[in-house]
């Protein structure tokens, strides 16, 4: 879903769409003048800006859109709002391709879970966090070279919420 550009009507500023996703743009020297700055850089444009974040409404549908053979018994089968549900299906169906040694489908699977750990909000990342990294161990290889091999196609920041979790638990 795209934003797009809106003029409030007042000192020529413009607003997005007021999605999560839009960009609202400030003028310089506008925001010189509101906020007292004194230095007027009249062609130059200020960013206030969310670009692209995830929100939890988007996350199941953009689960099913990515992965359509994700559909199994315990996925939703309608578009629902429940996002630890849908975080669960994924924290499964990426545990199914890992042990079944599916390595393209477990990398699409992780890299797809950083993106939205990236650009999530604070909601979507935290179901990330307790959810889908709180899995690892339920899959995470014995054998060293296999370990090797998984860690190698986790995004480096959900390995490392891994690590603090299994140090946080003594494990």
């Amino acid at each position: 879903m795209k934003g797009y550009w809106r003029p409030t009507g007042h000192s020529g500023i413009g607003k997005a769409c007021g999605m999560s996703h839009c960009i609202e743009l400030w003028p310089a020297a506008h925001f010189s003048v509101l906020h007292g700055t004194g230095f007027g850089i009249s062609n130059q444009v200020l960013f206030k800006t969310m670009i692209n974040m995830i929100t939890q409404y988007e996350v199941p549908s953009l689960l099913k859109e990515e992965l359509p053979k994700i559909s199994g018994d315990n996925y939703p089968s309608r578009i629902t709002m429940d996002l630890y549900k849908s975080m669960q299906c994924f924290s499964d169906y990426t545990r199914s391709a890992v042990l079944d040694h599916n390595l393209h489908l477990a990398k699409k699977c992780f890299s797809l879970a950083g993106k939205l750990y990236r650009q999530g909000d604070k909601m979507v990342k935290n179901v990330i966090e307790n959810t889908f990294v709180f899995s690892f161990t339920s899959f995470m290889p014995s054998d060293r070279v296999e370990k090797l091999i998984l860690q190698s196609m986790i995004p480096a920041t959900l390995y490392a919420v891994y690590m603090k979790q299994v140090m946080g638990s003594g494990c």
